[in-house]
Formats: structure tokens, C-alpha cells, sequence
């Protein structure tokens, strides 16, 4: 919705790229698409532009992100589920690693240990990253 209120159209690779997208992509804009929240433009049958479903939700998107509190509740919305997404991850490597706990040769599985190690790594700095932004958007706004 950000994107769509400073672009008339964004490319399916900005959306991608957006840790939301991550997963489920296709099916998450189809069923916006669906809603007419956004329309979808292929080429070859793949997915290559996305805009507003109209004119008038572009004008509703610009009204919500323009309105400071409202937007600020959406994106902390938005950042705590990517925190959960991101603890789900975690939660999803730790019940991995209850396996090699039974292995009398960890060094057998190094390579894997190592991998996962750096996936908890990842995420965990992706939670400190989302919660310090959540910090600074609960923060009282600065006044002239």
C-alpha cells in the first residue's frame, strides 16, 4: 500500500522484495487482486506490474498513509508480523536442532549446524531491526 500511494505502478520484483511477499506471494496478490484492493498486470501470463485496483483506492491508500497515526498503527502492525514470521522461523531451526542432539558425531552434520546457526543469526538481527524500528514509531511525534 506504501509503495502504491508514491508510484502509479511498482514492478512484481519491488513487491517481492518485500519480506511480506517473501512467501505465499502469488497467492497474497491474487487475493488482493481479487479484493480489486490492486490490479495486476502480466506479460506471459507472470505477474509483471501491480497498481491500485482504481483510482479511488489510490486515493484511500494516500488518506491512510497520510493520516500520522493511522499509518504509524499500520506499519508497527506490519512490523510486529514480520517479527513473528521471523520468531516462527527461529522456533521452525530450533525444533531442526532437537534432532542433532541424539548424534554422538556432531561433526557430521558441521555444515548443517553451521547454516542454521547463520539462519538464527539472520533472524534474529531481522527482529532487533523491526522491534527498534517499532520503538521509534511509538515514540510521541516531534513538534515544530
Amino acid at each position: 500500500m506504501k509503495l502504491l500511494t508514491q508510484y502509479d505502478e511498482i514492478n512484481y520484483s519491488d513487491a517481492y522484495a518485500l519480506p511480506l511477499f517473501k512467501t505465499n506471494t502469488y497467492e497474497i496478490l491474487t487475493a488482493m487482486e481479487n479484493a480489486e484492493l490492486i490490479s495486476i498486470q502480466r506479460d506471459k501470463g507472470m505477474i509483471s506490474k501491480i497498481s491500485a485496483g482504481s483510482p479511488l483506492y489510490k486515493l484511500a491508500f494516500q488518506h491512510l498513509m497520510n493520516d500520522r497515526n493511522l499509518s504509524r498503527s499500520l506499519e508497527t502492525t506490519y512490523l510486529m508480523h514480520l517479527v513473528g514470521m521471523e520468531t516462527k522461523k527461529i522456533a521452525a531451526i530450533e525444533e531442526e536442532l532437537t534432532k542433532y542432539k541424539a548424534v554422538n558425531d556432531a561433526g557430521l552434520f558441521k555444515q548443517r549446524l553451521k547454516y542454521l546457526a547463520g539462519k538464527v543469526d539472520l533472524s534474529t538481527q531481522n527482529i532487533i531491526n523491526y522491534e527498534r524500528q517499532v520503538a521509534e514509531l511509538a515514540k510521541p511525534p516531534k513538534t515544530k
